[in-house]
């Protein structure tokens, strides 16, 4: 879901040859079919995969047990057990690759990737994996070097164009995200690209007579009418922390 300049795409289809989830679900024939008899028995316990399944009769693979727990399981060591469960991920993910793969949403939105940055730089924070936060930055400076042109943000990008006047969501969720990646990273610039961004919020959402903000800037095209956004969840837990 990542294109090859550091921005998001919007979405994937979840049917693939008009099944629902076929990519990426998985059957205990086709796990041994795959890692073989001696990983099969690790594989189907450490990911999950029963026969009963856990959707619609096939499986989501996903972790139900640490690795110390599955290594007293299968008397091995850990180190022995995280290495065949590494061997195991790579030969389902090669096999995966041969699927038919769903189609994607390639547009890339403001407000959407600057969730995805808040959320990489606070993974960063709690777990310190640097992939984490350098996925972070690049998120935010494809949209900064290709979404804004130093006075306003675009919308959607695709087929290297930015299109659409940026709305409210989009100035909001970007300037949070800045936050949280300045938090992350203690890099100066991020703290400067919220202030600009929050500043643009002041200038061209606001409503100066009756107070609020409105969905969209004070030069966007004409509207029957100039709305104003409910609040968002992120304002709603902050106000309810106060």
């Amino acid at each position: 879901m990542t294109s090859s300049e550091g921005g998001f795409y919007a979405a994937q289809d979840a049917d693939s040859e008009g099944e629902e989830g076929k990519f990426f679900v998985w059957t205990p024939e086709e796990v041994e079919r795959v890692v073989g008899p001696d990983l099969s028995a690790i594989a189907e316990r450490y990911f999950d995969i029963t026969i009963e399944g856990n959707f619609e009769g096939a499986n989501i693979a996903h972790r139900t047990i640490e690795i110390a727990d599955a290594a007293r399981m299968f008397k091995t060591s850990e180190d022995e057990l995280a290495a065949k469960i590494r061997d195991i991920r790579q030969k389902l993910f090669e096999a995966r690759e041969q699927r038919v793969k769903p189609g994607r949403d390639e547009k890339i939105l403001v407000a959407w990737n600057a969730m995805m940055i808040g959320a990489f730089a606070e993974g960063y924070r709690a777990l310190h994996d640097r992939r984490y936060l350098e996925a972070a930055e690049r998120s935010a400076s494809f949209i900064m070097s290709k979404m804004w042109d130093g006075r306003a943000l675009k919308r959607s990008f695709k087929d290297g164009v930015a299109r659409h006047n940026a709305y409210l969501e989009d100035y909001a969720q970007l300037a949070c995200a800045m936050l949280d990646l300045y938090e992350a990273s203690l890099d100066a610039k991020y703290l400067e690209h919220a202030r600009t961004l929050a500043g643009m919020i002041l200038e061209r959402f606001i409503d100066k007579e009756k107070g609020g903000f409105f969905f969209t800037s004070d030069d966007h095209e004409a509207l029957i009418t100039r709305s104003k956004a409910a609040l968002t969840d992120r304002r709603r837990r902050a106000t309810a922390r106060r």
